[in-house]
């Protein structure tokens, strides 16, 4: 079954799988070697403040997820409110 009201024709279940199997694993992934990097080299990062580029990079990465939940639950809320009119 694809979805037709959203800006994109995809599969429910493999939206859900890209969610779950790629984004959050790299999301986890980047916070660690973030980690990782200020803890390792803490001259490079805190002392010459390149850790805002770390904090950056971050920060891009949230608000793309954010972007991306929020498109795909904009794209089922009409499916959710039709199954909730039908009962």
């Amino acid at each position: 079954m694809t979805i037709q009201s959203a800006p994109f024709t995809f599969e429910p279940g493999a939206i859900n799988w890209l969610n779950i199997r790629i984004l959050i694993p790299l999301l986890f992934f980047l916070n660690l070697v973030c980690a990782f990097a200020i803890w390792s080299w803490p001259n490079l990062f805190i002392a010459r403040s390149r850790h805002i580029w770390l904090i950056s990079a971050q920060l891009v990465s949230f608000i793309g997820y954010l972007i991306y939940t929020g498109r795909y639950f904009a794209a089922i809320a009409p499916l959710v409110l039709r199954s909730r009119e039908a009962k």
